[in-house]
């Protein structure tokens, strides 16, 4: 079932600035608020985002986990000899276990590579939070100077007015 919203106390600035928009794409306003609401409700929150995004190791990490765990690849030798009419055929497999733990390092080094990079990542979203915290901050501060402004100019548009009347009735004072 469709829902109404009612948006209260809406600038004179705003509304304009969406009628703009509405004409330039040929659309009502409610028709335009629709469709924006449509594309906000659409995208991902920040935190649905970050749940996606968060911990996932770089692809190139987890290959050189996956490449420090494998056993080097076995040798194939095919030897043939020939003595006095008599041959022998030799086929020769060979595989080098590791014993001296050096593959335990590897995977070891390997996982903690994984780790730094998913560190990094959690220290480029807590830095990008920080930043957006800022940029909000910025935002709101020029949205309070620009209410305190605005305030100040229509009180001084008012006191113009009054000193305008007061004039025209002959009560203002003449400077010498």
């Amino acid at each position: 079932m469709p829902k109404t919203i009612q948006i209260r106390d809406l600038d004179d600035a705003v509304y304009a600035g969406l009628s703009r928009r509405a004409a330039e794409a040929g659309l009502t306003v409610p028709d335009l608020l629709r469709r924006e609401a449509a594309r906000i409700a659409a995208r991902p929150s920040m935190e649905e985002w970050l749940s996606r995004t968060r911990r996932r190791p770089s692809g190139i990490a987890r290959a050189d986990v996956l490449a420090a765990n494998r056993l080097p690849n076995p040798r194939v030798t095919y030897n043939r000899e020939a003595v006095a009419g008599i041959a022998e055929h030799m086929l020769m497999v060979a595989q080098s276990l590791p014993v001296s733990g050096r593959r335990a390092i590897d995977v070891g080094g390997a996982l903690a590579r994984v780790d730094a990079a998913s560190s990094r990542a959690d220290d480029q979203v807590r830095r990008l939070r920080a930043d957006l915290r800022l940029a909000f901050t910025d935002v709101w501060v020029a949205q309070s100077r620009e209410r305190e402004l605005i305030r100040r100019r229509d009180r001084l548009r008012e006191f113009a007015e009054v000193l305008g009347r007061r004039e025209a009735a002959g009560e203002a004072f003449i400077w010498e």
